[in-house]
């Protein structure tokens, strides 16, 4: 369920280019699902997919994070 003026992120991604690879992005949503249900803090969730004529959105939430301090946190 999306939250209204709640920020996202969204992947956009064009069907002719899923042309030769159209159930690679079935398991890869699949993945991404299964992921999401185990709300584990480090996991983005996906919130919803919707399909168009053109494209196919992931819309996912929104990670809003320095990557320079979690690279020097991190290592």
């Amino acid at each position: 369920m999306l939250i209204a003026h709640h920020p996202v992120a969204i992947k956009s991604i064009t069907k002719k280019s899923l042309a030769k690879s159209q159930s690679l992005l079935g398991k890869e949503i699949k993945i991404l699902q299964e992921l999401s249900a185990l709300k584990h803090k480090n996991v983005v969730k996906l919130l919803a997919c919707t399909e168009k004529d053109q494209n196919v959105f992931l819309v996912m939430e929104l990670l809003v994070v320095d990557y320079n301090n979690v690279i020097s946190i991190e290592f």
